[in-house]
């Protein structure tokens, strides 16, 4: 999106819009499509690397088999790139005589590569790999920070008392008589959450639930790992 918002011609919110649902569109068809056409083909008997299961003997299958390790060795760069100027960048604040070094560039990417190589021997189960990711890299940048940004960038401050009407606007009564019947603090909270918007109730409530699954997600990941 930020690249296509940095090329657009007479860039407007309504174009933006569009090109973000058209985006989220096409990326449910064609995940979709993944998920569910395998368990359709094969049910329970799918593996969690679904390659598995197709005939070895069929000609498209081995031209599949043949294209697969090309696909990944050409989206693995793309994936490599941003992820090591993350983490350049996290590296470079502390030591910035390491800026723009090639001990940097080939460390970073030496760092990745091992990683990489000592997660596909350990883990020889695919299944495992993705649901781990899934549960820790997918569902913090897809949920958990999405929403915390929302909710830090869209949070209608309640007014200060500063703000608030004075003894004769309210009628005269005295402010400590109002303030025995509830608790302050209950009262504040009660008054900011309903100072918000929909949208960020909503936002709110997907975020706690996000961060619900995290326990729940590893916890029954370690579950299948012990008794299996």
């Amino acid at each position: 999106m930020p690249m296509i918002a940095e090329d657009m011609v007479d860039r407007s919110m309504r174009k933006l819009d569009l090109a973000a649902l058209l985006a989220i569109a096409t990326v449910m068809v064609v995940y979709l499509s993944v998920m569910v056409g395998p368990y359709y083909a094969f049910g329970d008997a799918i593996e969690s690397n679904f390659y598995l299961n197709l005939p070895v003997s069929n000609v498209a299958i081995h031209i599949g088999y043949i294209a697969l390790p090309f696909a990944v060795l050409t989206a693995f760069p793309l994936l490599l790139f941003p992820a090591r100027q993350s983490i350049s960048g996290v590296i470079t604040y502390f030591r910035p005589s390491l800026q723009d070094t090639l001990k940097l560039h080939i460390g970073t990417t030496l760092l990745f590569l091992a990683i990489c190589v000592g997660v596909a021997i350990i883990f020889e189960d695919l299944g495992v790999t993705i649901r781990f990711i899934g549960i820790l890299g997918t569902n913090t940048i897809g949920f958990v920070i999405p929403c915390f940004v929302y909710l830090h960038i869209c949070y209608n401050p309640f007014p200060s008392s500063s703000e608030q009407p004075v003894n004769e606007e309210v009628g005269g009564g005295c402010p400590d008589d109002v303030k025995a019947d509830e608790p302050e603090g209950q009262v504040n909270l009660l008054q900011k959450l309903r100072n918000q918007t929909l949208e960020w109730h909503g936002a709110l409530a997907l975020f706690i639930a996000s961060i619900i699954f995290f326990p729940l997600g590893l916890t029954g990941l370690l579950y299948d790992l012990t008794t299996n």
